[in-house]
């Protein structure tokens, strides 16, 4: 799961780069299911971290909680 929660990650901030805001948010869940259910690369790789914040922010941003959230 690890492989795929970052695989995920890359793929929810690379949307969210491209202002694809809905596709990340998606992304973004499909990597927090993965981080559940195995290893938390996030856990694993702590410089991650803020490089998610940083992606996730204006996703939230621009999206309303419950889209965020769906």
């Amino acid at each position: 799961m690890l492989v795929a929660a970052l695989c995920w990650l890359g793929l929810a901030w690379h949307a969210a780069a491209k202002k694809r805001y809905v596709q990340a948010a998606w992304l973004l869940g499909y990597a927090q299911s993965a981080r559940k259910l195995g290893s938390d690369p996030i856990d694993t790789l702590p410089s991650l971290l803020d490089h998610q914040e940083s992606m996730t922010a204006p996703v939230r941003a621009e999206l309303d909680a419950a889209e965020f959230e769906h």
